[in-house]
């Protein structure tokens, strides 16, 4: 990475490796805003062919790409549940470029509603999220503590420290080493929290700590970071999806403190696996619910300008789905449901102008 000429100064291999490999997750960490496009016109259009689905359907799962793989994890079981809000375990993996899934280790917990993130290079974390204690839909929204680690490279888990409170339907981002975990709700989701708590991921003892809370108290909504700060919109209060928020905030970790951006046209919630930053440095959220119900609108947040921009909505209105994007430019939307509960089908989208 340093060269020195003419005296050919002696730099070592390890050194080397350090430093790209800091390099690397400095580009990749939570941010995902590095591509080939970075510089390009966005595109507003997009056209939709059919994609494959997971093996198991389900909606308010959690997802996290990986260079080109898209790692898809828990959710609520929509194929022969045994009662309506089943959290699953199942676990997938979608390879971007062949557009094929195979199966992957399956959560040590069956859960809905995590906060995930990933570094981009290895790992995704995720923590958080409901459960049912009694397997049945009476408890089926219980809140977690637990924070787990999964390792792309060997298909396994590992447990981090727990978070300070259980939560659920609240958010992850990652920026550097440090974690940060938003919003969501309490384990009863008798109340919206503001708390943000970050952990250093480097540090083997460290544990949770205090950061600024979030200006608007929410639950179910989207987040994605770029440029190193994470942006939060949408969401909803309480349990009613009909009355959804519009606000965008966006967190700098540098000052600890929160800015109140542009807003969403038409506020929607149940995005939180829906939202991420495309190659061309947008904020993209796609489907959700609106206040006037499920909606395929996708919009795109261009934080130079401040502003939103409609790209072409959905071919089917779709809540609850993942949606990820890839360095092809290219996204991919499936599962959720395009009716409460009722398995939807899946899209790849690709720009055309």
């Amino acid at each position: 990475m340093m060269h020195a000429q003419p005296s050919r100064r002696f730099v070592p291999r390890a050194f080397v490796g350090l430093l790209l490999l800091g390099l690397l997750l400095t580009l990749f960490s939570g941010a995902h805003l590095t591509g080939s496009a970075q510089g390009a016109t966005p595109p507003t259009k997009y056209s939709f062919t059919a994609s494959s689905r997971p093996p198991y359907a389900t909606d308010e799962a959690e997802s996290a790409v990986v260079g080109s793989v898209l790692y898809l994890f828990g959710g609520f079981n929509l194929n022969n549940r045994k009662y309506q809000y089943e959290p699953t375990a199942r676990s997938f993996a979608y390879d971007g470029v062949t557009g094929r899934w195979r199966s992957i280790a399956a959560q040590p917990q069956g859960l809905s509603h995590a906060g995930i993130t990933t570094d981009g290079v290895r790992y995704v974390y995720y923590a958080g999220g409901y459960y049912s204690p009694t397997s049945s839909s009476g408890d089926a929204f219980t809140a977690l503590a637990q924070v787990w680690r999964y390792d792309t490279y060997t298909n396994t888990y590992s447990q981090l420290p727990d978070l300070p409170a259980p939560r659920g339907a609240g958010g992850m981002a990652m920026v550097g080493t440090h974690l940060y975990y938003f919003g969501g709700t309490d384990s009863g989701r008798t109340a919206d929290k503001s708390d943000m708590w970050r952990l250093d991921t480097s540090d083997v003892f460290g544990t949770w700590q205090a950061a600024a809370p979030m200006p608007n108290a929410r639950n179910h909504m989207g987040w994605s970071v770029i440029n190193g700060q994470v942006y939060v919109v949408g969401g909803m209060h309480g349990t009613v999806a009909s009355a959804a928020q519009g606000d965008l905030n966006r967190y700098d970790p540098a000052t600890d403190t929160w800015a109140t951006l542009a807003p969403l046209a038409y506020p929607r919630d149940h995005i939180m696996d829906s939202t991420f930053t495309d190659v061309y440095g947008r904020l993209v959220v796609i489907g959700g619910w609106g206040r006037s119900g499920i909606t395929g609108l996708v919009s795109a947040y261009t934080p130079a300008s401040n502003t939103w921009a409609n790209l072409t909505s959905l071919p089917i209105a779709r809540t609850s789905s993942t949606a990820r994007g890839f360095p092809s430019g290219k996204y991919v939307d499936t599962d959720g449901s395009s009716t409460q509960m009722q398995p939807a089908d899946g899209w790849v989208a690709t720009p055309v102008g």
